[in-house]
């Protein structure tokens, strides 16, 4: 059954126009074109609705009220929204947690003034998380090799980084542990002994729109990160335990855990309610 939400319809952001524009060629190039070649280029223009981006964090603050914590996940540029101006929103908001992606993204949140809690949502390059080590990011981690990786720069850098162990628990085989087995509960006990590194969160991603499925993958995980916690001894407190993307958080509120990873919603793009109004109702 899904979330009670309401009149929880969520107000479109933006409204995009885009206009395309021949643009003449006069001069001669390396490749054998036409000289008066017509070129097309996109001139668009994205206008965000602060209002409508406020309400949208208020709904999902007033829908977990203090049930479950909200990282707000900005990646892709904010969904294509502009990060530097979505930042600034979330953080006059209380928004707590940022989910990003890419370091270029890590820059701007960090330069936008935000100090709370900052996880990257997929697994990096060691040369990304040298990088990043620098800006206090959380990183997400799914085999031993780069936890190996990682905890070396951690030890370098006289640091202590904090990470979250992915596991596979969704079938989505993101480089995620495959706890179901032996040797992948091995590599996560061999992951928690790294000098320089501390597991604070145990995440999975439900690859899935469908709650039958994320209710059978969230049984999964509830279990495989019980095992995780048993091999590796921390504790469930000081652990942070998230599976829930938008249409989990909205359809399976047994899934919200401690922490739930939304960001589609902010911007109404959702389906998993026909109360939230998208961008193409506009």
């Amino acid at each position: 059954m899904a979330a009670p939400l309401g009149r929880l319809a969520l107000i479109p952001l933006l409204l995009i126009t885009a206009c395309h524009q021949p643009v003449s060629s006069t001069q001669a190039g390396p490749v054998p074109f036409a000289v008066n070649q017509q070129q097309v280029v996109d001139n668009t223009t994205l206008e965000i609705s602060r209002s409508a981006l406020e309400y949208n964090i208020h709904k999902v603050q007033q829908l977990l009220a203090d049930k479950t914590r909200m990282c707000a996940i900005l990646k892709g540029d904010a969904y294509g929204h502009d990060l530097s101006l979505v930042t600034p929103v979330m953080m006059q908001n209380g928004v707590q947690c940022i989910g990003i992606a890419s370091n270029e993204e890590i820059r701007t949140v960090r330069q936008s003034g935000y100090t709370s809690q900052l996880m990257r949502v997929r697994n990096a390059t060691e040369k990304e998380m040298r990088q990043a080590a620098d800006f206090d990011t959380e990183e997400l981690i799914g085999n031993l090799d780069m936890a190996k990786r990682l905890s070396a720069i951690a030890q370098e850098k006289g640091k202590i980084i904090r990470i979250h162990l992915a596991l596979n628990s969704g079938g989505m085989s993101r480089n995620g542990l495959e706890v179901s087995t032996a040797a992948g509960l091995e590599e996560a006990r061999a992951i928690s002994a790294l000098p320089g590194l501390k597991i604070v969160g145990i995440m999975s991603h439900f690859p899935e729109e469908d709650a039958a499925v994320v209710r059978h993958d969230l049984a999964r995980f509830n279990k495989q990160s019980a095992q995780v916690l048993k091999i590796t001894g921390l504790k469930r407190e000081d652990v942070t335990l998230h599976v829930a993307n938008t249409f989990a958080t909205l359809t399976v509120p047994e899934s919200w855990l401690d922490m739930v990873r939304v960001g589609g919603i902010f911007y109404g793009d959702t389906i998993a309610s026909s109360e939230y109004k998208t961008r193409h109702d506009i």
